[in-house]
């Protein structure tokens, strides 16, 4: 896989995929990146997700929905492709029920289904107040969170959406990740890391852990940071130690043979 030029990455589970637009889609393994989908396939349309559907694969892309089977690539024509195509697209995300969520920029947030049709738009209409999403994701226990500049969304899709900000004690910065630290929520910006309270109302620093940061991932051992000074991993009693990594850490996922 090329080393330069700007890579964007997607996970399905526990696989990372990663995007060298002129080159193509590779897949992450234990031998090192796998030509998924080469770019004479899949064109140069920016991947937000990568999902499994029946014998093959759902991507969420900047062009629409597209189906790949191994082979060929096909988009799902309809109206979900037609306006995510319209859109400026930021993340995205699957849904219990099979269904995705894509979070735009001018256009708050829309549920689309595999089959191409549009669900649901997430706007003020359901109490999303802003339309900028600049992060899409769905806990573990099902909860779809939708986050802005200024404040972050927790989606209740049959009743009224919730605003969490500064007033919850949320530092004013973007969200970067949302994971999860036994049973509470833990939520990542650039220099800081939140946890979310047991009643999901007030948030509280977990830890001084140094910045700018860039990913969080749970571990049976704690809590694992990746930023400037390299891997940080916080245990349950908040305690911190910066691995030797003489780089810094940009992206974190588990392996299939993970016992960190």
């Amino acid at each position: 896989m090329p080393t330069t030029g700007r890579l964007w990455t997607a996970r399905a589970g526990n696989e990372v995929f990663v995007q060298h637009v002129p080159t193509g889609v590779y897949r992450m393994s234990e031998n090192g990146p796998e030509m998924f989908i080469p770019v004479s396939k899949i064109g140069q349309a920016g991947i937000l997700l990568v999902q499994r559907v029946d014998s093959g694969w759902l991507l969420v892309t900047s062009k629409g929905l597209i189906r790949w089977d191994g082979q060929t690539a096909a988009r799902v024509d309809g109206p979900a492709s037609d306006y995510l195509a319209d859109q400026t697209l930021v993340s995205a995300a699957q849904l219990p029920d099979g269904k995705i969520v894509v979070g735009t920029v001018d256009h708050g947030a829309v549920i689309v289904t595999t089959k191409g049709d549009v669900d649901t738009v997430l706007d003020q209409s359901v109490g999303i107040n802003e339309p900028y999403i600049t992060f899409v994701l769905v806990d573990h226990q099902g909860t779809l969170w939708l986050g802005s500049d200024s404040s972050l969304y927790q989606v209740a899709l049959a009743a009224p959406s919730r605003a969490l900000d500064q007033r919850s004690r949320l530092g004013n910065q973007q969200v970067l990740r949302v994971t999860n630290r036994g049973n509470r929520l833990v939520f990542l910006t650039k220099d800081s890391v939140f946890e979310l309270s047991a009643d999901r109302k007030t948030f509280s620093r977990i830890s001084d852990v140094g910045s700018p940061l860039y990913d969080a991932r749970s571990s049976p051992s704690g809590l694992l940071i990746g930023g400037s000074r390299g891997l940080i991993h916080v245990t349950d009693s908040n305690s911190k130690t910066i691995r030797s990594i003489r780089q810094p850490v940009y992206l974190l996922a588990s392996s299939r043979q993970d016992s960190t």
